[in-house]
């Protein structure tokens, strides 16, 4: 008896330490986020059900709750994706993302005491060297907003290995000397910036106010930040993992625009595709054929026109468009001298549709633009002039207008008139862009020859 007691006693210890643990492990393991779904976004749903599946089924594992963060990050439901790589940060300490991506979205938010930490921490746990120049550069950044400078200067000194004259390194240095009241040191930083890519109406409105001490630059700099209109992201080594599961639709617009700013323009066109072809609306409509006219895919460009017009046949920009498909078209057979009937007949073609497009928006840029050019190639040089001239008038803080009119001047015979526009070109244009300067050096070259 005294054996048969022991035995059942030790079996009601193991069943009791037993459930003991399976209570704890229950009570401990954190519940899987609801998410308020557009339940008609299929892609959405599926995708973000099936991240939440596989964290039910492992639900204390690092991987599946970092997955199903990135997926609700990257569609823009930021708070349950923060509580996600808290968990996942939990079960995968070593993991640097997972803090990172917290930090960031907080840094993002300008909850700068909150972020620091996080971002100190995916720095300590950091063994890529892939991801480490993005935490330095995003903590470094964070700090010197936080006004914690000498932290923030031993970060800049840590980025400094990505070379002189990354573009980051000059990015926080201006940051810093600006900071640190040095404000010749931030414009130098800053201004050798100017035309890049990223950041561009954050840096053009920064140096417009350590420029207030000569108006004409501010003005320059204010007019060069309107013209950004947003700001293109800095690299991330991180976040840009989270595109893989971005698939809501404005995300995936925002995506095809990212890609377009950073030159990938046959990818943008085939996520335009999808797009377009999951939602065939007019908007996506026209984003896909604007790619299809840049990779002069003409043919696949006009059935998506037509298609797009006998939806809305008053729709100016997809009137303008089909100008602008039309005008490019018969640029590439006029390269052929065997095509230059047809090639003409192209650009006839073209100013009858820019003609439509401004029956009903007379100030739309682009149907003046293509519509001049076509006339030009037309020999019609004085109806060109004038519609440049009309986009000089509504929008004539947009140097590409004056280059535009200026060389159309110039080839005229008009060139007083033409250097005054390609001077107002060279001072609207950023520093980057060289076209404006050998524009008015060309035909400055050939004044003074003559």
């Amino acid at each position: 008896m005294t054996k048969r007691r022991f035995i059942i006693g030790s079996l009601l210890t193991a069943a009791a330490g037993a459930a003991v643990f399976f209570a704890w492990r229950w009570l401990t393991t954190p519940a899987v986020p609801e998410v308020a779904l557009d339940r008609t976004d299929t892609p959405l749903v599926q995708l973000v059900e099936q991240a939440q599946t596989d964290v039910r089924r492992q639900p204390r594992t690092g991987k599946t709750w970092g997955k199903l963060g990135m997926v609700l990050a990257a569609n823009s439901f930021v708070p349950p994706a923060r509580e996600c790589f808290a968990n996942a940060e939990r079960f995968d300490p070593s993991d640097e993302r997972w803090p990172y991506l917290r930090g960031e979205s907080l840094r993002q938010e300008s909850r700068l005491h909150e972020a620091i930490p996080l971002l100190r921490h995916a720095l300590a746990v950091s063994r890529t060297s892939h991801h480490r120049p993005t935490i330095e550069f995003r903590l470094a950044w964070a700090l010197i907003d936080e006004g914690e400078l000498d932290e923030a200067e031993r970060q800049v000194d840590a980025l400094s290995a990505m070379g002189p004259d990354a573009p980051q390194v000059h990015f926080v240095q201006g940051l810093m000397a600006r900071a640190r009241g040095n404000r010749s040191a931030a414009k130098a930083h800053l201004r050798k910036l100017v035309g890049e890519k990223f950041s561009q109406r954050t840096i053009c409105t920064m140096l417009a106010a350590l420029c207030d001490d000569d108006r004409a630059e501010a003005r320059h700099y204010q007019q060069l930040a309107a013209a950004a209109q947003v700001d293109v992201p800095w690299p991330d080594s991180i976040v840009g993992e989270l595109a893989a599961y971005s698939v809501s639709r404005s995300n995936r617009i925002r995506d095809v625009n990212l890609l377009l700013d950073r030159g990938d323009v046959a990818q943008a066109r085939d996520l335009a595709k999808q797009i377009a072809a999951e939602a065939p609306n007019i908007d996506n409509q026209l984003m896909l054929v604007t790619i299809l006219n840049q990779l002069q895919e003409f043919d696949e460009a006009e059935r998506t026109l037509q298609k797009a017009l006998e939806a809305h046949p008053k729709h100016a920009t997809a009137r303008a468009l089909m100008g602008q498909m039309l005008l490019l078209k018969g640029k590439s057979l006029a390269k052929r001298p065997e095509a230059k009937t047809s090639a003409e007949e192209l650009f006839r073609r073209a100013v009858a549709a820019e003609d439509q497009a401004l029956s009903l928006d007379n100030k739309l840029l682009i149907a003046l633009q293509v519509r001049a050019e076509a006339l030009q190639l037309l020999g019609r040089k004085e109806e060109a002039l004038r519609d440049l001239r009309l986009a000089v008038q509504y929008r004539p803080e947009f140097a590409y207008l004056h280059q535009a009119l200026g060389e159309a001047l110039a080839e005229a015979g008009q060139l007083k008139e033409a250097l005054e526009h390609l001077e107002d070109a060279v001072r609207l244009a950023v520093p980057a862009d060289p076209r404006p300067r050998e524009a008015l050096e060309k035909w400055r070259t050939k004044a003074n020859g003559s």
